[in-house]
């Protein structure tokens, strides 16, 4: 059965990526959701939430015309509590793991930039990860920190959710500052604005390059590392493809975060799927791996 299994793995792959970076594909797919959101008798939250996931994929002009203005009822007027009231999109945070909106959890990922001021001087907060701000909508008085803090964000997928962003919708007059991840999202994100005002700034910029002195090569003890959590959207397949043509005694250390739909064990078959033939170090959350 392994032949059987490495191909179903190979062949499967990269498959969803395929259809959903499809343009047509994903032209048809905002477009059904356009549908949905135009039948009559439907709720405000099923409307809602069909729109959002229009956003996700939406390019084509007029229908991004007609799509802002169904939308903005829902992000300046009297339905801007909707999102926040009927939790709109909030069942992937619920099911992933990540969010824990059922209980008070920790923000991750975030750090106090700059503390509030006198005379209402707002301080700065960055929150990284969609999750983080499902979480301080769901469990926080985020109204109150809002009036303390500007609040300043990135993107960690594109195109992101744009149910994490609609939920800060009529909570204040300042827009929340958000990079992005691909700069082709910075004019659809507009559609949100004032709720958010999008930053063509990436991840990566907020590295000091100062800060990164390769080391001659001779001093290097890893060839090849890959930092990114084992999910599918990650494409470590793209990198086991091309190992399979690579030198067999590069070392190569993979650096990732455990969820209930991927782990390193599910990396694990997938790199013996490919017939990578190098050893494979893995650390992840939970443990870390070494396999021959």
């Amino acid at each position: 059965m392994k032949p059987l299994n490495h191909l179903w793995l190979r062949t499967t792959a990269g498959l969803s990526e395929q259809l959903t970076d499809n343009s047509v594909v994903s032209e048809l797919w905002a477009h059904s959701h356009l549908t949905k959101a135009a039948l009559p008798l439907q709720s405000d939250a099923k409307r809602l939430n069909a729109l959002l996931k229009a956003c996700r994929r939406l390019s084509v002009a007029p229908s991004r015309r007609w799509l802002n203005a169904q939308l903005k009822s829902f992000v300046v007027g009297p339905k801007s509590d909707v999102a926040r009231r009927d939790r709109v999109g909030w069942e992937r945070y619920y099911n992933i793991g990540y969010g824990q909106l059922r209980k008070r959890t920790p923000i991750n990922q975030s750090l106090v930039v700059k503390a509030p001021g006198p005379g209402g001087e707002k301080g700065v907060l960055y929150i990284s990860f969609e999750y983080n701000w499902m979480k301080l909508v769901a469990n926080y008085d985020v109204a109150a920190i809002l009036k303390d803090y500007y609040i300043v964000g990135q993107t960690s997928w594109s195109p992101t959710d744009y149910a994490a962003l609609i939920a800060f919708a009529g909570l204040s007059s300042d827009p929340l500052f958000i990079g992005v991840s691909n700069l082709a999202d910075l004019e659809p994100l507009g559609i949100l604005r004032p709720v958010i005002e999008p930053l063509p700034i990436l991840a990566s910029d907020w590295n000091d390059p100062d800060h990164f002195k390769p080391k001659p090569y001779r001093e290097r003890t890893i060839d090849i590392v890959m930092v990114a959590n084992w999910s599918r959207a990650k494409r470590h397949w793209l990198l086991f493809e091309a190992l399979r043509d690579m030198p067999r005694n590069l070392r190569v250390v993979l650096i990732g975060r455990n969820a209930p739909y991927a782990t390193e064990q599910s990396i694990l078959a997938q790199a013996r799927a490919f017939g990578v033939p190098q050893d494979i170090e893995l650390h992840s959350n939970r443990k870390s791996l070494r396999v021959w």
